[in-house]
């Protein structure tokens, strides 16, 4: 069975899976925030502390266009998918045993 890109996610509330949802719409063409804020019911600064704070590691690579002042005088940007996402799992950490003899010697 082919192993799918894992995510952390809350379990109720409006941000449930967003990380998953902005990455499919993103894989489809590139949005703007306002766009993507349209799409799943939020704010344009709610999307923008999304992109700001979920996107930071390694599982997806989005890339992001210059900020620019929609007609409100909010800052929008161009967001993008540059790579697909990818399953990273943690590393494994080697487990240390100190015996009693390794003290004696």
């Amino acid at each position: 069975m082919k192993l799918m890109p894992h995510y952390r996610r809350t379990k109720d509330g409006p941000l449930s899976g967003i990380k998953e949802k902005i990455t499919w719409q993103l894989g489809k063409q590139p949005m703007t925030g306002q766009q993507l804020a349209d799409k799943f019911g939020l704010s344009l600064g709610r999307i923008n502390e999304v992109m700001r704070s979920s996107f930071k590691g390694d599982t997806v690579k989005l890339g992001k266009g210059e900020p620019f002042a929609t007609d409100g005088r909010a800052m929008d940007r161009l967001y993008w998918l540059e790579a697909k996402p990818r399953r990273v799992n943690a590393k494994e950490k080697t487990r240390i045993v100190f015996s009693r003899k390794h003290y004696v010697n």
